[in-house]
């Protein structure tokens, strides 16, 4: 369901920007058969025009990191504070940009 439901924000033309948050639980943990990590990374990949953020907190949160910082497209957060000021610099780029 998270690839579903992230894949289908970043198609959407309505969506500005995606924010991921995830729980870094490692993989011996009850989330064998999903790994965000690598879910962020291949959606980074295929949605390279699209804003993509993340903020994870777990056990495993260096490691999920650089796994995720490993695209080059998408940052990890350390809080979501943090994250959604990340967000609002983007949108104020943009409206830079375009001349807003």
């Amino acid at each position: 369901m998270f690839q579903s439901v992230l894949q289908a924000l970043l198609e959407d033309k309505n969506v500005d920007a995606v924010l991921a948050v995830l729980w870094t639980a490692p993989e011996s943990y009850e989330m064998e058969w999903m790994n965000p990590s690598e879910i962020i990374k291949e959606a980074a990949a295929k949605f390279r025009d699209n804003p993509l953020v993340s903020w994870a907190y777990g056990p495993s949160l260096e490691e999920r990191r650089d796994i995720i910082e490993a695209t080059g497209n998408v940052l990890m957060y350390p809080t979501p504070e943090r994250t959604i000021r990340a967000l609002a610099a983007l949108w104020r780029y943009q409206q830079i940009v375009r001349g807003k």
